[in-house]
């Protein structure tokens, strides 16, 4: 990867950051948690630009160098040695200062967007241990809180990091606790995504995973997250590979009406498509 094209993946990286928080301010009323929360994320993100701006000049200062180096006929300078990305020292620093404050704030609800991005930020920078303790911390010391769904979701991201037995024992844990029953569905559907979506429809596996979807859509009072668990199930089961196509009806280009189910035993070729 040429210098050039790891500062433009450094940017994305700060994009990602900056709109991490830009979710946060659209929560409304900033408390004093928020409001170190906020500035914690606006550190990551003046690091992060501050290591992509010294990318640039170094980028810079080679190309200058290579340059005089031709004009004078001489071999250029060895290119520098590959950015880091993520720089995950850089990320280290900042994590701490995420850890700090959810110590602090220890037994606050107001911990648990620390903690989530304790493990979102750790596993970027390859902190495992950090990610299990913030892991084992939010299911025990707040998994009864309503503000525990803020971190189911980072949760999922971290599954091949650390382990997916993990991230099960953490969500079983926030599910038994916790009394509202949109997050212990959420924790449910969370946990048994991968199976849902991708184990074999025979299989003992996806039967499991049907069977705590339908448990999910049980406990959900929310309409959304009732349509998640339904949705899921029978995307695999009427959608899946080596099932029965819905038999589509439409007219052609040429005004006469048609079935796919007319086609059948020929090759198909669907073309979906808009103008806008």
């Amino acid at each position: 990867m040429t210098l050039r094209s790891q500062i433009l993946v450094g940017a994305v990286w700060v994009a990602l950051f900056a709109g991490f928080a830009g979710a946060q301010d659209e929560a409304g009323t900033e408390s004093s948690a928020d409001q170190r929360f906020q500035a914690l994320m606006a550190g990551v993100e003046t690091a992060l630009n501050e290591y992509i701006a010294a990318g640039y000049q170094r980028d810079a200062d080679w190309n200058a160098a290579a340059a005089k180096a031709a004009g004078e006929g001489v071999p250029p300078p060895s290119m520098p040695e590959p950015m880091e990305f993520p720089p995950k020292s850089l990320i280290a620093e900042h994590v701490a200062l995420f850890e700090k404050a959810a110590l602090e704030l220890a037994g606050d609800d107001d911990a648990i967007q620390f903690l989530g991005t304790v493990i979102s930020m750790g596993e970027l920078a390859g902190m495992k241990q950090n990610v299990l303790d913030a892991c084992k911390t939010l299911s025990t010391t707040y998994a009864k809180s309503s503000k525990i769904g803020d971190a189911l979701i980072t949760l999922t991201r971290c599954a091949k990091f650390i382990g997916k037995e993990e991230i099960d024992r953490t969500l079983r844990a926030i599910e038994l606790a916790n009394p509202d029953g949109d997050l212990q569905a959420r924790a449910i559907l969370i946990r048994i995504d991968s199976d849902l979506r991708d184990a074999p429809v025979s299989s003992p596996e996806y039967v499991a995973a049907r069977a705590e979807a339908m448990r999910a859509a049980t406990l959900a009072k929310d309409s959304k997250i009732k349509s998640q668990a339904r949705q899921s199930i029978a995307e695999r089961e009427k959608l899946d590979r080596g099932m029965k196509a819905t038999d589509i009806a439409g007219v052609d280009l040429h005004g006469q009406s048609f079935r796919l189910s007319d086609y059948k035993g020929k090759i198909i070729v669907l073309d979906f498509w808009g103008d806008w």
